[in-house]
């Protein structure tokens, strides 16, 4: 068997993107947007409401920061299925197309 052959089915650095990436990449994705999406806005309303206790003012640190962490959180994952989007057009381009 070719070395090309042999990392193909073993899912290896030259595995095409449908056998190396199947229903447990698909998974750990969606976790990993999830978290994306959650965790900023959960640190915000943290942050706010620490500044809202310490500091008592007629805006509510809280609802800003909430959707400022929302905002990073949305550009997060936007950023990483752009460089995800990139990674598999090159793979699917390959080496020769170049």
């Amino acid at each position: 068997m070719s070395k090309k052959a042999e990392d193909e089915t073993a899912g290896g650095p030259q595995a095409p993107l449908g056998r190396a990436r199947g229903v447990w990449f698909g998974l750990g994705a969606i976790l990993t947007i999830g978290w994306m999406i959650v965790i900023p806005p959960v640190v915000g309303a943290l942050v706010g409401h620490w500044i809202d206790t310490k500091w008592p003012t007629p805006v509510s640190w809280t609802m800003i920061l909430i959707l400022v962490g929302l905002a990073a959180g949305c550009y997060n994952v936007w950023a990483w299925l752009e460089r995800h989007m990139e990674a598999i057009k090159r793979d699917k381009e390959g080496p020769d197309d170049k």
